[in-house]
């Protein structure tokens, strides 16, 4: 099986992956994940698709929309969900948002409240 278990559970990847998960909002690069990992970009990269079964960059971007839902779920502010998920524009977070969920932000949340 390959998931994210079994990417926190590798003794390199689950560096990444737990760093990923503290801080969403850092500027996230392949170089910056395979240092945390101390592996080389391409062995990072291919050893992740691997273990995990998606690229680091796809990883993230769910992780980021993941993570905007929560926040949502608690009532943060759409206009400060972006920035603490590690958009740099509101337009760019929401392009995201409907391409992941298949909803705007707040469509999906007036969808979760009345589901």
């Amino acid at each position: 099986d390959v998931g994210f278990l079994r990417g926190l559970a590798h003794p390199q990847l689950g560096k990444a992956v737990s760093a990923i998960h503290a801080d969403p909002a850092r500027g996230w690069s392949l170089e910056a994940m395979a240092e945390i990992a101390a592996m080389s970009r391409s062995s990072f990269a291919s050893t992740f698709r691997r273990e995990v079964g998606q690229t680091p960059g796809n990883y993230l971007a769910g992780w980021r929309i993941s993570t905007a839902q929560a926040l949502l779920r608690r009532g943060v502010a759409l206009k400060h969900v972006a920035h603490r998920v590690g958009y740099g524009s509101q337009a760019g977070f929401l392009r995201a948002f409907r391409t992941s969920v298949g909803l705007s932000p707040t469509e999906w949340l007036r969808q979760t409240d009345s589901g």
